[in-house]
This record gives C-alpha cells, sequence and structure tokens, in this order.
C-alpha cells in the first residue's frame, strides 16, 4: 500500500497554508515549520504516527481539551488567527535554554565500577 501526506507539495505551497492549530483556550495560530513538516511527510494509511485533525472547531480531544489541529476551512470566521507563536512559548523555549546551561544532563551511564 502506498503513503501519503496530508498535504501534498502543491498545496503547501498555497499561502495561507491548509492546517492551522486550535490551542487550549480555543485560539487559533499558523503552523510553525516543523509542523508543517510533519503535515507535508508520507505516511502509510493506518500509520499512528501521522497528523491527527479535528472534525470541527469545537471538537474535543481525548481529555475534554479543544486542542489540536484543524482545517483552515473549518475555523469560524468570528475566531481570530495568530500570525505568530504565542510569547509564553518563546520563553518557556529561553527559560528551557538557560536550565540547561546552568544544569547540564548528567551522563548516568558512565559510572565507575
Amino acid at each position: 500500500m502506498s503513503k501519503y501526506a496530508m498535504v501534498s507539495d502543491s498545496d503547501a505551497k498555497l499561502n495561507p497554508y491548509p492546517y492551522v492549530c486550535v490551542e487550549k483556550d480555543g485560539s487559533i495560530r499558523e503552523l510553525g515549520a516543523d509542523e508543517r513538516v510533519y503535515f507535508q511527510t508520507k505516511y502509510h494509511p493506518v500509520d499512528g504516527a501521522q497528523p491527527y485533525t479535528k472534525d470541527g472547531y469545537g471538537s474535543k480531544d481525548g481529555g475534554g481539551g479543544i486542542s489540536g489541529y484543524l482545517e483552515r476551512k473549518l475555523v469560524p470566521d468570528e475566531i481570530e488567527m495568530a500570525d505568530i507563536r504565542s510569547q509564553i512559548e518563546t520563553d518557556d523555549v529561553s527559560k528551557w535554554g538557560r536550565w540547561q546551561k546552568k544544569y547540564p544532563p548528567k551522563k548516568w551511564w558512565k559510572f565507575k565500577r
């Protein structure tokens, strides 16, 4: 059986991109470059690693939240789109980098016998 991508090479060049991300608070944002690669990767039809997309904006995930990936055409007109990742996410990444410098990972597998 052949593999396929959620977003074809021709659709990947479209502006705006055909999929968006619904955040926990219900806001919508554009996908980042890494997420776009995820959607453009070819998967076997029954591969569990392929992107999961919501059926509609209000669809709930297994935990009862509304976050997830959604086709852009299914976004309600009254929902405003954020063009960039949130400042909180950027701050979290920079805090993680500072934490790693302060507390580098231990090489626990190289112990003396």
